[in-house]
């Protein structure tokens, strides 16, 4: 596998089957990613300057980034974002179970936004387990009919839900308009997860996950200690 090949399937994303991991190919899946990633934020970074926005992820604590983009933001994203991508029935109820535990604690410390878009994804999720043997086939088989358009709604909401990492001195329309230069990394991000999970398996598109927020983590650190 090549870059290439990562490319033709980003353009046309299908059902594969998963297929045996190979090291070499992840860690140049990583380096390519880190050199992608970090040309478009350089240019973001003049944006910002310009534009009057700043990154809110510079200024959380060490701490509070090793627990939410190292720990547990890799695994739920992926849960929401990558696992379905294959909806078979245990897939099926692991997502559900995940979800009704953000439910609960979404609506403890008052993510309201959050619970309410999640709501009726749950309750889809429970009716497709309760009417299962009518359901889940035919759902199975537009899945894989119309996997494109699946494919690049859950990477481009993935993406976009990283706006919220970014906090405006003055929301206009420029803001608006360079939004998706903003996310791009991510969305970068989410096909090569989206990838990685249809080619190697969801652990291994988890694992990308953790190993990329690591670095960017890692990089944060040095910055402060400089």
């Amino acid at each position: 596998m090549n870059i290439e090949f990562i490319s033709i399937y980003i353009r046309n994303p299908h059902y594969i089957r998963a297929t045996k991991i190979n090291w070499n190919e992840l860690v140049l899946l990583v380096f390519f990613y880190l050199v992608l990633s970090i040309s478009i934020s350089i240019f973001i970074g003049v944006l910002a300057i310009f534009l009057k926005f700043e990154n809110a992820v510079n200024n959380e604590s060490v701490k509070t980034l090793l627990i939410k983009a190292v720990l547990l933001g890799p695994f739920v994203e992926e849960v929401l974002f990558r696992l379905l991508l294959k909806p078979k029935l245990k897939n099926l109820i692991f997502f559900s179970v995940i979800v009704l535990l953000l439910l609960g604690y979404w609506l403890v410390i008052g993510k309201y936004f959050l619970f309410i878009v999640l709501v009726p994804i749950e309750l889809f999720a429970f009716l497709l387990l309760y009417k299962r043997k009518n359901f889940l086939f035919k759902l199975q088989r537009k899945f894989i009919k119309y996997f494109p358009y699946i494919f690049y709604l859950f990477m481009l909401s993935f993406g976009f839900l990283h706006i919220s990492n970014f906090t405006f001195t003055n929301f206009n329309f420029w803001i608006v308009l360079i939004s998706p230069l903003l996310v791009a990394p991510q969305i970068v991000l989410g096909s090569i997860l989206g990838f990685i999970r249809m080619r190697f398996g969801f652990f291994y598109s988890v694992l990308f996950h953790i190993i990329i927020n690591g670095i960017g983590v890692s990089f944060l650190v040095l910055k402060l200690l400089m």
